[in-house]
């Protein structure tokens, strides 16, 4: 979704900014979920474990 940034007030900015963190660090979150998954389904076919 675009986000016309030149008509938003200070507030409203700080509002989309706010937003935006949140979403990253969401996202962030589920690509290390996603990787962890797939690194753990290839040790399990090949038979090996991390410690």
């Amino acid at each position: 979704m675009a986000v016309n940034l030149k008509n938003l007030s200070p507030k409203e900015l700080q509002a989309v900014i706010a937003e935006a963190q949140s979403r990253m660090k969401e996202a962030r979150v589920n690509l290390i979920q996603d990787v962890r998954k797939k690194v753990d389904a290839l040790l399990t076919i090949s038979g090996l474990t991390l410690i």
